[in-house]
Protein backbone atom coordinates (compact mmCIF):
# COMPACT_ATOMS: atom_id res chain seq x y z
CA UNK A 1 0.00 0.00 0.00
CA UNK A 2 1.41 3.33 -1.00
CA UNK A 3 1.25 6.23 1.49
CA UNK A 4 1.06 9.80 0.37
CA UNK A 5 2.10 12.71 2.55
CA UNK A 6 -0.80 14.57 4.01
CA UNK A 7 -0.21 18.13 2.85
CA UNK A 8 -3.37 19.34 4.53
CA UNK A 9 -1.96 18.61 7.99
CA UNK A 10 1.35 20.25 7.09
CA UNK A 11 -0.47 23.38 5.90
CA UNK A 12 -2.55 23.47 9.08
CA UNK A 13 0.57 23.18 11.24
CA UNK A 14 2.30 25.95 9.28
CA UNK A 15 -0.76 28.19 9.58
CA UNK A 16 -1.06 27.45 13.30
CA UNK A 17 2.62 28.29 13.80
CA UNK A 18 2.24 31.58 11.93
CA UNK A 19 -0.86 32.49 13.93
CA UNK A 20 0.89 31.66 17.19
CA UNK A 21 3.97 33.77 16.45
CA UNK A 22 1.84 36.62 15.15
CA UNK A 23 -0.11 36.57 18.40
CA UNK A 24 3.07 36.54 20.48
CA UNK A 25 4.57 39.49 18.58
CA UNK A 26 1.36 41.55 18.74
CA UNK A 27 0.95 40.73 22.43
CA UNK A 28 4.48 41.79 23.33
CA UNK A 29 4.27 44.98 21.29
CA UNK A 30 0.87 46.01 22.62
CA UNK A 31 1.67 45.27 26.26
CA UNK A 32 4.98 47.08 25.92
CA UNK A 33 3.67 50.19 24.19
CA UNK A 34 0.23 50.60 25.79
CA UNK A 35 1.46 51.10 29.38
CA UNK A 36 3.88 53.75 28.16
CA UNK A 37 1.07 55.61 26.41
CA UNK A 38 -1.71 55.04 28.93
CA UNK A 39 0.07 55.72 32.22
CA UNK A 40 0.89 59.26 33.15
CA UNK A 41 3.31 58.15 35.87
CA UNK A 42 4.85 54.72 36.54
CA UNK A 43 3.88 52.66 39.55
CA UNK A 44 5.88 52.65 42.78
CA UNK A 45 7.30 49.22 41.97
CA UNK A 46 8.79 50.51 38.73
CA UNK A 47 10.28 53.55 40.44
CA UNK A 48 11.75 51.31 43.13
CA UNK A 49 13.22 48.98 40.51
CA UNK A 50 14.76 51.93 38.68
CA UNK A 51 16.36 53.08 41.94
CA UNK A 52 17.86 49.61 42.42
CA UNK A 53 19.07 49.72 38.82
CA UNK A 54 20.94 52.96 39.50
CA UNK A 55 22.99 51.20 42.18
CA UNK A 56 23.44 47.78 40.53
CA UNK A 57 23.86 46.22 43.96
CA UNK A 58 23.77 42.51 44.62
CA UNK A 59 20.48 42.95 46.43
CA UNK A 60 19.24 41.35 49.58
CA UNK A 61 16.46 39.00 50.70
CA UNK A 62 13.56 41.28 49.78
CA UNK A 63 15.13 42.62 46.60
CA UNK A 64 17.18 40.14 44.59
CA UNK A 65 19.90 41.48 42.32
CA UNK A 66 18.43 40.25 39.05
CA UNK A 67 15.57 42.78 39.24
CA UNK A 68 17.97 45.69 39.31
CA UNK A 69 20.08 44.27 36.51
CA UNK A 70 17.10 43.59 34.25
CA UNK A 71 15.67 47.01 34.99
CA UNK A 72 18.99 48.57 34.09
CA UNK A 73 18.94 46.62 30.82
CA UNK A 74 15.42 47.95 30.13
CA UNK A 75 16.57 51.50 30.87
CA UNK A 76 19.49 51.07 28.48
CA UNK A 77 17.20 49.64 25.76
CA UNK A 78 15.04 52.78 25.95
CA UNK A 79 18.17 54.98 26.18
CA UNK A 80 17.01 56.25 29.58
CA UNK A 81 14.21 58.35 28.08
CA UNK A 82 11.15 56.24 28.92
CA UNK A 83 9.99 53.08 30.63
CA UNK A 84 9.33 51.37 27.29
CA UNK A 85 12.36 49.08 27.66
CA UNK A 86 11.23 48.10 31.15
CA UNK A 87 7.72 47.25 29.90
CA UNK A 88 9.25 45.31 27.03
CA UNK A 89 11.36 43.19 29.39
CA UNK A 90 8.34 42.49 31.55
CA UNK A 91 6.82 40.63 28.64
Amino acid sequence: MKTTPNTSNALKETLATKIFWSFVIVHVLLWSILPELARYTPSYDIIEAVNWAQQLDWGYDKNPWVIGWLTRLGIDIALGKSFLGYYFLQQ
